[in-house]
């Protein structure tokens, strides 16, 4: 299962979760002498180097290997990279384009909306666009620019969200680790994985700060008021703005935290409980039960927690393989 997976829906949280388990069934030389053995054309060769990279979590080994790949593959991987090297030039085609990095760079985003809304209905100038969000938004750190514009890029050029091919840089765009200080220090009192903080941000705002959901949840980390009430009563943090990175993170990583203890650290009821409230998880663990995580995730009583525990779950794979951790 997990050979097909890797080979048609790269992109699914399942291809990682059975990947990962794969992995802790071989030897990384095992893999390595399987690789070998392998036509350069066959879908074996890819699944053996997707394998290869969950198991040694090693970007600079993973770049390696690229060549080495199937053409369709190569292909892929050069029109996300020639896109992006295209967007670094500056020299657009789509003359609307020019004033972006400029807005960029003073953190006008009023002048980012104006110039991406006014754009031609043309395939070139969507990739164009979305190449040039992307790459600026890495250049400048606005990660919400460059995680959704290195979406609509894939979507543009056809090609599926596949880390185990796509450049290393574009990877960074969509899977970035900003405010790394801030990350860093939560993480570190509050006893948690900075992977998971991430993989918490870009489930809940894609990395916008200033997010606030229908519901009224707020910032980075989508907290709703009460609950970041309740977090800075028992913590002593009495002056906060949720739509503040530095406190969204503080209060996301506090939260976080607190459910990795009582949870003991399974981060299915974790991401289910961040989603859905601690209440409701209990509810679910003693109506389901709590041998099988796979049955469990499958049986939630809500189809968003359902959806948010494989999503999350997925981003804090992919996190752990790209940092190597």
């Amino acid at each position: 299962m997990a050979f097909r997976l890797v080979c048609i829906n790269p992109d699914s949280p399942y291809t990682f979760l059975l990947l990962e388990r794969a992995a802790e069934k071989i030897t990384a030389n095992d893999i390595r002498s399987l690789l070998q053995k392998t036509d350069k054309n066959s879908d074996a060769r890819i699944y053996y180097h997707s394998l290869l990279f969950v198991k040694e979590k090693n970007m600079a080994e993973r770049e390696k290997r690229i060549p080495s790949l199937s053409a369709a593959s190569v292909r892929d991987n050069r029109l996300v990279e020639d896109s992006l090297q295209n967007a670094a030039s500056g020299k657009y085609k789509t003359k609307q384009l020019q004033n972006l990095e400029k807005y960029m760079s003073i953190g006008y985003t009023e002048g980012i909306e104006r110039v991406t809304g006014i754009l031609p209905d043309a395939d070139t100038a969507d990739i164009e666009k979305a190449a040039a969000l992307a790459h600026l938004g890495g250049k400048y750190s606005y990660p919400f620019y460059s995680v959704y514009y290195g979406q609509q890029l894939l979507k543009s050029l056809s090609v599926r969200e596949n880390i185990f091919i796509l450049p290393q840089k574009f990877i960074a765009m969509i899977l970035p680790s900003p405010f790394a200080e801030e990350v860093k220090q939560s993480c570190d009192r509050y006893k948690t994985d900075p992977n998971s903080v991430y993989s918490l941000i870009k489930a809940e705002s894609l990395f916008n700060h200033k997010a606030k959901s229908s519901a009224g949840a707020i910032g980075l980390m989508q907290l709703m008021p009460p609950t970041a009430g309740e977090i800075a009563k028992n913590s002593g943090m009495t002056q906060y703005d949720l739509k503040k990175p530095e406190d969204s993170i503080r209060f996301g990583s506090y939260y976080l935290g607190w459910l990795k203890g009582y949870y003991k650290n399974n981060f299915i009821y974790m991401a289910a409980a961040y989603n859905a409230g601690a209440g409701n998880v209990n509810k679910w663990i003693k109506k389901i039960g709590d041998t099988d995580p796979d049955y469990f995730t499958e049986f939630v009583a809500f189809t968003e927690t359902r959806y948010y525990i494989l999503r999350t779950g997925k981003f804090v794979r992919q996190y752990s393989i790209i940092n190597g951790s």
